[in-house]
């Protein structure tokens, strides 16, 4: 399983370590292939592996959003998470079903199932062993593989399935991973779909043949799919007011520092001065108006104090000096 990471808010871009063995082609050309709303009309059938039998049922057959939510539901969880599994007796694939199992025990509020190409009639010894040991959660069949196309549809190609072998077989052995080599299609390979409270797929995670899944790149993935789309819109839509804003005071001239603001009003007065000038002479000498009501008024305030020294001389008897 890849560690490629893909938002399907931004599905260009791989989110997940530099190992990632997807490239961004094969992601481009994927993601551009899910939509979400043919995705989640895809009809479902329940596969029953209980009781050492492999039975479908396809009355209770619904499409893949209902069926999530009515899961999630059914185990008071919130989030969803499909694995679409490219063949149930394959190591490689038994190996992430005990990773999600893992990351079942960690993360509370997540519903996991599994989707499949197959059901009855296949392979069921193989798919027995993968319900009962490494993925044991709703299983159900998508009878035209549409999960599948929606990822893309990439196929596993026959030089690396027949080159990974030794280096696999080895680790599976480690593991204690039975790989049954045969049964079902090999080639198309699958995923991890996330999907929210409202049913609204999230993420998707696609699979690298080879390899393991990356724990801590699913748990972000969840963790950002906790958080409701409105709320990522009213985050992203504030981000860019901001953003905005600051721009506009940068083409206004708005100063950035108290250097830039002083510097910025000596320039406003200096500009000024000349403005004002030419508005004094526009108005017929506002200016010397100005001046000769002011040096009137001075005289009248002497005058005003010379009064009242008089004033307090006489009361005092002292000789009156009119002061000018």
């Amino acid at each position: 399983m890849a560690t490629c990471v893909v938002d399907i808010n931004n599905p260009t871009e791989c989110v997940a370590s530099k190992r990632c063995m997807t490239t961004g082609k094969d992601i481009e050309t994927a993601t551009s292939n899910i939509n979400p709303d043919l995705l989640y009309n895809i009809p479902l059938i329940p596969v029953d592996c209980k009781f050492d039998l492999v039975q479908e049922d396809p009355a209770a057959t619904l499409p893949l959003q209902p069926t999530i939510k009515k899961e999630a539901r059914a185990v008071g969880c919130k989030l969803t998470v499909l694995f679409a599994i490219r063949r149930p007796g394959c190591g490689n694939c038994r190996e992430h079903g005990l990773q999600l199992t893992e990351i079942n025990t960690l993360e509370h509020d997540v519903s996991f199932i599994g989707a499949m190409k197959h059901g009855a009639g296949v392979d069921d010894q193989a798919l027995l062993q993968f319900y009962q040991n490494y993925y044991r959660f709703p299983l159900f069949k998508d009878s035209d593989w549409k999960i599948y196309k929606a990822m893309g549809g990439r196929k596993l190609s026959f030089w690396k399935a027949i080159t990974s072998i030794p280096r696999l077989e080895a680790r599976y052995k480690k593991k204690g991973i039975p790989n049954i080599p045969f049964g079902g299609d090999i080639w198309t390979q699958g995923g991890i779909l996330i999907f929210d409270k409202e049913g609204n797929l999230r993420h998707t995670i696609y699979e690298t043949y080879g390899e393991e899944l990356n724990i801590d790149e699913i748990r972000a993935a969840i963790q950002e799919a906790r958080t409701p789309l409105h709320k990522n819109k009213k985050m992203d839509e504030s981000k860019s007011r901001k953003s905005s804003t600051k721009d506009s005071s940068k083409i206004v001239g708005f100063p950035d520092s108290t250097s830039t603001t002083e510097s910025t009003l000596s320039d406003s007065s200096s500009s000024a001065r000349p403005e004002m000038s030419d508005m004094s002479r526009r108005s017929g000498g506002t200016s010397t108006v100005k001046s000769t009501a002011s040096r009137a008024e001075s005289v009248k305030e002497r005058a005003k104090r010379s009064v009242q020294e008089r004033q307090r001389q006489r009361a005092e008897g002292t000789p009156a000096t009119v002061r000018e």
